[in-house]
């Protein structure tokens, strides 16, 4: 089947700097697999990333504010057969236009992770915004006509809690690759690894809370000469000079930064350590270290999302879940060793094989098929995302406002 797909995207995707980059360019490469044409749009100053895009063979658009009229031509002169939407924030700027210029286009909204929900978790939260921010997420939700969700917490949630169709919610997991190399073993790694896009709030806290209330009693846990290594995009100063504000001796830590491959970098290290203690969505540092058979001390924050309710033996199993965190030495101490290390690296490298693979991601690449092909059946069952995107369901506010301010004038 051919198909083009336009891609709307706020910031251009970085594969190496989020879990949120890395998604984007696998579906990229999951649509071109399929040999569907792909076009990415983003308004944002073009970047040595819109360069890489290109040299994927991605047509790219780039320059334009998003509210510009001119948009109008671009999409019609394309014509794609998807539309997908990086985000409820993106879908508001795009799905209208698509609804105007190509109405039978698919519209897809990949969701990331619920931006209320991690709102809401979040202590330092300005309280008046999340219930704005709640309703434009949901009306988002509503309008499209395939909505992905990557963590099934979330897709309960929105089906049990909030009402929302299954016609309508697609659970879509992060696709890894087959292994083609077998993860080292536990004899020729060392230390504990963080890592994460540091612009992201909830990676920011946890790294901070790692340093300055967890690590020190850890360390003492641990084998002597043990290291924490701290790596991850956009680090702020604040923590990439750590280890220059004490001594090596003294603290432990080393300040690595931004790594081009996290899957190949955790495949050194003995743990990965995440004391997420809010947020939403899937933690793709967990996934990337499961894949690298690399055991994770988390918390049931950082868990949640993976594993589905009939088997919670793999939370124990593929890695440790603790949120009493003066417990965490100790259980990063029991992980280190290595009769609970394989354990825990076999159980998370199966779990990724079973569900975080290419294979999975395939099979919703063939429902989203049957969906195109059967576009005005989808969209028959939807009548809350027709009642949305139908533009005249607040037509007597706005023509109120014109009447007053014309005769205001």
């Amino acid at each position: 089947m051919s198909v083009k797909v336009w891609m709307a995207t706020s910031v251009w995707p970085e594969e190496t700097s989020s879990a949120a980059g890395l998604r984007v360019w696998q579906w990229i490469r999951l649509f071109q697999r399929r040999s569907w044409i792909v076009a990415l749009c983003c308004s944002s100053q073009a970047n040595a990333h819109t360069e890489l895009l290109r040299r994927a063979g991605v047509q790219v658009f780039e320059g334009r504010d998003v509210n510009d009229t001119s948009w109008d031509d671009v999409l019609r002169t394309w014509a794609p057969d998807v539309v997908w939407m990086d985000r409820f924030v993106v879908e508001e700027q795009w799905s209208w236009r698509a609804h105007s210029v190509c109405p039978s286009a698919l519209r897809v909204l990949d969701t990331q992770d619920l931006h209320f929900l991690r709102q809401a978790r979040n202590p330092r939260a300005v309280p008046g915004e999340l219930g704005s921010k709640k309703l434009r997420e949901f009306a988002s939700i509503l309008r499209s006509d395939v909505s992905l969700i990557l963590s099934t917490f979330e897709k309960e949630l929105l089906e049990t809690q909030y009402s929302i169709s299954t016609e309508t919610l697609e659970w879509s997991p992060f696709a890894y690759p087959a292994r083609t190399t077998v993860p080292r073993e536990w004899a020729t790694r060392k230390h504990v690894a963080f890592i994460g896009n540091y612009r992201h709030e909830p990676n920011l806290d946890a790294a901070l809370f790692l340093v300055r209330e967890i690590w020190p009693e850890m360390r003492k846990r641990l084998p002597a000469g043990t290291e924490l290594h701290l790596m991850g995009a956009y680090m702020p100063k604040e923590i990439s000079t750590w280890d220059r504000n004490r001594t090596a001796q003294d603290s432990g830590i080393r300040t690595l930064g931004w790594v081009e491959n996290s899957c190949q970098t955790l495949e050194k290290y003995r743990l990965l350590v995440a004391p997420i203690r809010f947020g939403a969505g899937i933690k793709g540092k967990i996934t990337d270290a499961w894949w690298s058979g690399t055991p994770v001390l988390t918390t049931s924050m950082g868990m949640e999302g993976l594993l589905p309710r009939s088997e919670p033996q793999i939370a124990i199993e593929g890695s440790v879940v603790e949120n009493r965190f003066e417990q965490w030495g100790d259980r990063a101490a029991e992980l280190y060793s290595e009769g609970p290390w394989n354990t825990a690296s076999v159980q998370g490298k199966a779990w990724v094989r079973k569900f975080h693979d290419e294979a999975t991601s395939e099979a919703l690449l063939n429902r989203l098929e049957e969906r195109l092909q059967n576009l005005a059946a989808v969209r028959e069952k939807n009548l809350v995302g027709a009642i949305l995107m139908e533009a005249r369901s607040r037509w007597t506010q706005y023509f109120s406002k014109w009447i007053a301010e014309k005769s205001r004038r």
